[in-house]
């Protein structure tokens, strides 16, 4: 089974902190796949607490970024199979979904998120993200004119961006992102700074020295 937890550092540039199981949010199952509202005040990921191995979205409060996070929610407006949410900013909540009518095995749809906490009706994303490959792991910074997700392709799983000029467009041509993507290991994106600048992503790459398995890597744009 798999936990939340968290970790602080002073300074975006200084290292992190022992990490810290968020207490009130974990359960007896699988708890992944966390984003927070820019405000710090809610906190939506998956957890496979309905059926065990099938994952759902879930969220959870706060009344201040000093509270503990109160009891999760099942997202019922979203189905089994709906997956990976990243909140771009307060009101956009991209995911991943193997369930509704797509291009691929998996397709990257946005809900739009009111101020009571709401989910409206998931639209698939427009433009040149979505094909008959799967994509999954949507990572979109906060003006939403940039997206970074996973698509595999022939067996890859390498992480792909897209642009767009507003919020309102289609996005275009998406392209492999390059120094990142590399051949025969997994990169999966989780967060990109509201700038673009900094990309967080986990991977099963090699690291000289370091510890076996999925490690989570940021990439900095030069």
């Amino acid at each position: 089974f798999y936990d939340l937890l968290t970790a602080r550092r002073p300074a975006h540039e200084a290292p992190f902190g022992p990490p810290e199981l968020l207490a009130t949010v974990n359960s007896v199952n699988s708890d992944v796949w966390p984003t927070l509202s820019p405000d710090g005040l809610r906190l939506v990921f998956d957890a496979d607490r309905a059926t065990p191995g099938a994952f759902r979205v879930w969220s959870s409060t706060r009344p201040d970024r000093t509270a503990p996070f109160g009891p999760p929610v099942l997202r019922d407006e979203l189905a089994a199979g709906e997956a990976q949410p990243h909140l771009a900013n307060g009101t956009a909540l991209y995911l991943a979904s193997a369930t509704r009518p797509g291009l691929g095995a998996g397709d990257i749809f946005r809900a739009e998120l009111d101020a009571d906490g709401a989910l409206s009706e998931p639209i698939a994303v427009v433009g040149g993200v979505n094909t008959a490959d799967d994509e999954r792991a949507p990572a979109v910074t906060a003006d939403e004119r940039q997206i970074f997700f996973r698509r595999t392709v022939d067996g890859e799983h390498d992480i792909y961006t897209a642009t767009r000029s507003t919020a309102q467009d289609g996005f275009g041509v998406a392209e492999l992102v390059p120094v990142v993507s590399q051949p025969g290991v997994e990169e999966i994106p989780s967060w990109i700074s509201p700038d673009g600048c900094h990309l967080y992503f986990h991977s099963n790459m090699p690291i000289d020295g370091g510890p076996d398995g999925y490690n989570i890597f940021v990439a900095r744009r030069r």
